[in-house]
């Protein structure tokens, strides 16, 4: 016997929206490239110019100061725009080699901690720190207001990462294998907690997760 199903699309499935997201505080999402270092951009006239790596080594070469460059570059003291400044033309020059610009900044900077871009430097806001917002907010309001969570449930994400003092009786953090120092031990910390507090609440597998159905996109 064969049964037959009519084929749904995904609209037939989920429910797909469109939202305007207002940040109300300041907002930062770093970049996979951490803080930059005073040799990745240089700051003129109120804005930080990032270094595109590749131009302004082609700059360099047009230059014929690769070699000047590389041996100061390796004393670690190396001020990028002073050395710049040396070079008839360069305030013009800069934007040919700039990947893209940022108002604000101060003269003295020795790090710069950019925003996250997407592969055309475009600022966008991750939809995985979008879902993990919403995941929090999801929490407070269950905890608070909204549908009660079995105490007993919270109570076991609790007592999973503190324990009696003997010595205070006061109460401290599990102490947990340390990975990166074998046979020592470290106390649970926040990140772990939180995460047995939200399965506790959430649900604790993927199976049972409520944000489970939740797909968010990139914001721009």
């Amino acid at each position: 016997m064969t049964m037959s199903h009519p084929a749904q699309t995904v609209h037939d499935t989920y429910d797909i929206c469109t939202l305007a997201l207002e940040v109300l505080t300041p907002l930062h999402v770093g970049g996979r490239e951490g803080a930059l270092k005073s040799l990745d951009f240089v700051f003129d006239a109120g804005t930080v110019h990032v270094v595109d790596e590749d131009r302004f080594a082609q700059w360099l070469q047009a230059q014929g100061i690769v070699d000047l460059f590389v041996e100061e570059a390796k004393t670690g003291t190396m001020d990028l725009k002073r050395f710049i400044q040396k070079r008839p033309g360069w305030r013009q020059a800069l934007p040919t080699w700039t990947r893209y610009t940022i108002k604000g900044g101060r003269d003295g900077m020795q790090e710069f901690r950019p925003l996250i871009r997407d592969a055309h430097d475009r600022v966008y806001l991750p939809g995985s720190a979008v879902k993990g917002a919403l995941r929090t907010a999801i929490l407070w309001k269950r905890l608070h207001e909204g549908t009660p969570v079995p105490l007993e449930q919270v109570e076991a994400a609790v007592e999973r990462g503190i324990v009696k003092d003997r010595a205070s009786g006061g109460w401290r953090w599990l102490q947990v294998a340390n990975p990166e120092n074998p046979g020592q031990k470290k106390p649970v910390g926040k990140e772990r907690f939180s995460r047995w507090l939200q399965e506790a609440v959430l649900g604790n597998d993927p199976h049972h997760d409520l944000l489970r159905c939740l797909t968010v996109r990139d914001a721009y």
